[in-house]
């Protein structure tokens, strides 16, 4: 009896271990894929970016970029295009795109289901022709001309990016080559719609991304053998079909193991709010739980219990460390794909958008202080050329960072020299100035008199110290007038300086703070999402980092930390 309860000690021991096993390896392959969906929104709104500020951008710009981002990033398996043609301008359309595209051009219709051939248009009130596609490959040439709206899956999904602005998706579909595919569509307007009945008429185009399931995962990257995994859109069950986003069978197990041992499952929501999918996997234990000689075992005499019991614990410690090893490497993989993927955004058209929105916040706010002081029955002249002089600085600003974006769109390395940052707090408090009189926002500045100078270019560090400050005061704008206080500090260890803003706001929620620095993440109604990313982004770039001190008892602390510049200090 007593070496019968070893066996089934060992057997536990066994499945307790191979379940954690099964967690730590789904919860790795999970987050790849939550890796993949931010990837897609990140490339999509990237295209939008570019297409909405450069709405001139040709063809071959908007080629270089989908060929870089379809290199880098392989289950994205291509990048359309797709112009809205009324029927009455299908004739003029084609012979513009006879002209510009292909000789052969033709908007046409193909045979789904059992019948695969292209075929003319039918009529309709409407098409949406591919103008454009990345890769554009000798076989892939007469896809051109497909009109996506003749397509029942397809159609629901424009009319929704339409209907919305935001990206939609289409329901799952099998490719002809092989494999399980989606697109995204994102509508492009010609102006920004005023009401809902006039989106239709504005949608001039749509920017559609395959998306090629089967490559979300290398072949490195797949679960185990003995592990299956699904991901399916959510209102759909594991099993079916219809709903079935990417799939990768195990290999079978024996019926009989099979009503014998447990199966283990993992199940997970993916937060991706245009991509709603569900991932699960799952994994039947079958003889690999149970040891390779019970029968030996249950006959081994009761000294070498201790024996067994140490080899069950080393087994367990070995287990721990391969699943801590396995995190690090995850959590390195992970750092490195967010490093890439800001890096990417940090060359769209977005950044550029954001960052100069400061510097023409202020210019807007000393142009109106000119107004008001002009109407006066006598003007200040004084204080009038002040506002000129900062309105100038400001365009100034705006334009360095134009020339400096430009030059590291260009590869062309920023101005790197040692930085005072007291006077970096200095200037980023004269820009926010007007901000800061508007908000009735006191300032407590608690600086060390001493620092060390750290190596990074003075612009970009400021328009991080900017907007820190910005979303402080932001923050306080629900605090009563006579609470809201800024605090500014400066301080330094041996081997970092560390700027923190702290302010007196309602603070940051937990939920919040789970994707605080994810691209596109904003509490605000007309935020882009791009600040904490962008300030993180030009922190990293020097060697240091922004983070939020969740240890602050009321209103919220972020801190700029960046190193020292060792040789200039040492010298």
């Amino acid at each position: 009896m007593s070496s019968l309860i070893i066996v089934a000690a060992l057997i536990a021991s066994e499945i307790n271990r191979l379940q954690r096993e099964f967690v730590v390896q789904s919860a790795a392959t999970y987050e790849i894929i939550r890796q993949r969906l931010d990837q897609n929104e990140a490339v999509m709104a990237g295209i939008d970016s570019l297409l909405h500020t450069f709405p001139g951008v040709d063809s071959r710009g908007l080629r270089d970029y989908a060929h870089r981002m379809l290199v880098r990033y392989p289950h994205i398996y291509m990048i359309e295009l797709q112009p809205r043609v009324e029927r009455a301008e299908l004739p003029a359309f084609e012979a513009w795109a006879k002209a510009k595209i292909s000789r052969g051009y033709l908007v046409k219709d193909y045979g789904y289901g059992d019948v695969r051939q292209w075929r003319p248009v039918a009529e309709r009130p409407v098409y949406y022709p591919i103008t454009f596609m990345e890769p554009q490959t000798k076989a892939a040439l007469p896809v051109l001309g497909l009109d996506v709206y003749a397509d029942d899956k397809f159609r629901a999904a424009i009319d929704e990016t339409i209907r919305t602005g935001q990206p939609s998706l289409s329901t799952p579909f099998d490719l002809y080559e092989g494999g399980r595919a989606y697109l995204i569509f994102k509508v492009v307007y010609a102006q920004t719609p005023q009401d809902q009945a006039s989106r239709p008429r504005l949608a001039t185009r749509v920017v559609s991304m395959l998306i090629h399931t089967g490559k979300f995962l290398s072949s490195r990257e797949k679960p185990p053998p003995l592990v299956s995994m699904h991901i399916y859109e959510q209102g759909y069950g594991y099993d079916q079909p219809e709903g079935l986003i990417d799939r990768v069978d195990a290999k079978p197990v024996a019926s009989w193991l099979g009503r014998l041992l447990p199966e283990f499952t993992y199940r997970e929501i993916l937060p991706s709010q245009i991509q709603p999918f569900i991932f699960e996997t799952r994994r039947q234990l079958g003889a690999e739980a149970i040891p390779v000689l019970p029968v030996a075992l249950a006959l081994i005499a009761t000294f070498v219990i201790a024996l067994l019991a140490l080899v069950v614990y080393q087994q367990q410690v070995v287990s721990r460390r391969i699943a801590r090893e396995n995190q690090r490497r995850a959590d390195r993989r992970e750092a490195q794909v967010q490093v890439a993927r800001l890096h990417t955004i940090g060359e769209m058209a977005s950044g550029i958008a954001h960052e100069l929105n400061q510097p023409l916040a202020a210019i807007l706010s000393y142009n109106q202080a000119c107004v008001r002081m002009l109407r006066e029955s006598n003007p200040d002249l004084t204080a009038i050329e002040g506002a000129m002089k900062s309105m100038t600085d400001q365009a100034k600003r705006a334009a360095d960072i134009i020339v400096r974006l430009r030059a590291f769109v260009s590869k062309h390395p920023a101005q790197v020299l040692p930085l005072d940052m007291r006077q970096v707090v200095r200037n980023a408090l004269s820009l926010a100035e007007p901000w800061l009189r508007q908000g009735s926002v006191v300032v407590n500045l608690d600086m060390a008199t001493d620092l060390p100078e750290v190596l990074a270019d003075s612009v970009q560090i400021e328009q991080v110290a900017l907007n820190l400050i910005r979303n402080a005061v932001e923050a306080m704008e629900s605090t009563p007038v006579d609470n809201r206080v800024l605090t500014l500090g400066l301080k330094c260890d041996e081997r970092v300086v560390t700027l923190s803003v702290r302010d007196t706001g309602p603070g940051v929620s937990e939920e919040m703070r789970k994707t605080l620095f994810h691209p596109f993440r904003t509490s605000k109604a007309d935020g882009m999402g791009l600040g904490l990313t962008i300030c993180q982004s030009i922190a990293e770039t020097y060697g240091g980092s922004v983070i939020e001190d969740p240890s602050i008892p009321f209103g919220a602390e972020f801190q700029l930390r960046l190193p020292i510049n060792q040789r200039r200090n040492a010298s």
